[in-house]
């Protein structure tokens, strides 16, 4: 039986099958290493940009209320102090 089936099989296919199956599996492969590899390359790009973003944003509100503070500082060393007891006659 054996004798029949090598009989059956052109030597060009038994040559050629092993050869694609080793280049489909080794493309395979390697394409999948480059997708793991390039997926953990963006997930750290993207988590690289939500944190200078957060910085960013953290670092523009800080500033942002820092000088809302700053104005009210001066403001209320400007303004005279409120009499409690009542008005001081003005309106």
């Amino acid at each position: 039986m054996k004798t029949s089936l090598n009989k059956k099989l052109p030597l060009k296919l038994v040559l050629i099958i092993p050869f694609i199956v080793q280049i489909v599996g080794t493309v395979t492969l390697v394409g999948y290493l480059s997708y793991r590899t390039g997926r953990s390359a963006v997930e750290n790009l993207a988590n690289q940009l939500m944190t200078q973003t957060s910085n960013r944003v953290r670092d523009h509100l800080n500033h942002y209320l820092q000088i809302k503070q700053e104005t009210i500082a001066v403001n209320f060393d400007i303004l005279p102090p409120l009499n409690p007891t009542g008005c001081n006659g003005g309106f």
